[in-house]
């Protein structure tokens, strides 16, 4: 069985595990991948951390593969625009995006790819027109989801066990998978036919799981508690993934800094936040490959 078609089989299997616990059909089946998406309508300060605070983590990723993987060439993939709800050019950069998820699903964040064989690509692809993209995302290696943490994993931890806290119902650090994500990367891989992972960076460490290690947590669980209305995005249904059940792939050896800034929205109001700056993720090269060879059980 190839992966493309083991991820469709494992999905339809979750499909009907989500069901069972009440999730919107409208957001996990495949076939409904096109439907009609509500756009945005404003932004404030969270919103544009967390964007802040995923650039970042995205360009670490990229820098960590750069510097330590002499045999791949990392490129960013998933879309570099900074347009926001408010902006007169939001609405045909909304559509085209929605369009474009109906057509291949969504895109992973950053694609690897094997240096010798593509030496001429820039480190940054998103913008390239769709023909292009068409005949270079196929010779791609793995595709990685990046998602990102205000946090700093080993404080937590220590808090955790120095305190004893039973006042909130997770003991650890997770992964966070959207679950209206789900269809549509198993969309983007049933086109390509590319490996899919998932990258979590905190402030301090970073872990790492395969979407195939995704889906199969899901199925293992006996609870709906694993799914919880995240309030830093949206309220959006959200996948938590311990980090036990992951991979440490690597560990910052160098903090970020952060800058204060600030964005005027079309009615005037000022949303402050700060941005994330420099920092040095160093891997663990050997817990990447293992990432990559899909070994961590779940």
């Amino acid at each position: 069985m190839d992966y493309a078609t083991e991820i469709s089989a494992l999905y339809n299997d979750v499909y009907k595990k989500l069901i069972s616990w009440k999730l919107s059909d409208n957001i996990i089946n495949l076939n409904k991948i096109e439907r009609k998406r509500t756009p945005p309508t404003g932004v404030g300060s969270e919103f544009l951390m967390n964007r802040a605070l995923g650039d970042w983590a995205e360009e670490k990723i990229l820098d960590a593969f750069t510097a330590q993987f002499p045999d791949f060439l990392p490129s960013k993939y998933g879309n570099s625009d900074n347009i926001v709800a408010g902006d007169p050019k939001f609405k045909s950069f909304f559509n085209a995006y929605v369009q474009e998820l109906g057509k291949v699903g969504k895109r992973p964040d950053i694609l690897i790819f094997e240096r010798d064989m593509n030496k001429s690509l820039p480190r940054d692809i998103s913008n390239f027109d769709p023909e292009m993209l068409q005949q270079i995302i196929p010779k791609a290696k793995y595709g990685i989801e990046v998602r990102s943490s205000k946090i700093k994993a080993k404080k937590y931890r220590e808090f955790k066990e120095s305190h004893h806290d039973t006042k909130t119902s997770r003991t650890e650090l997770s992964i966070t998978p959207k679950v209206e994500d789900l269809p549509l990367v198993v969309k983007w891989i049933k086109t390509f036919q590319i490996p899919h992972f998932y990258f979590q960076v905190c402030l301090d460490e970073v872990y790492g799981i395969s979407f195939r290690n995704v889906l199969k947590f899901i199925l293992n669980s006996n609870t709906k508690g694993i799914i919880e209305k995240n309030p830093n995005n949206a309220e959006k249904a959200t996948i938590h993934i311990p980090f036990s059940k992951a991979i440490k792939i690597g560990e910052f050896v160098e903090p970020a800094e952060f800058d204060s800034e600030s964005y005027e929205d079309d009615r005037g109001r000022i949303n402050p936040y700060v941005r994330p700056k420099g920092g040095k993720l160093v891997f663990d090269v050997d817990e990447v490959k293992r990432c990559f060879q899909d070994e961590q059980e779940t």
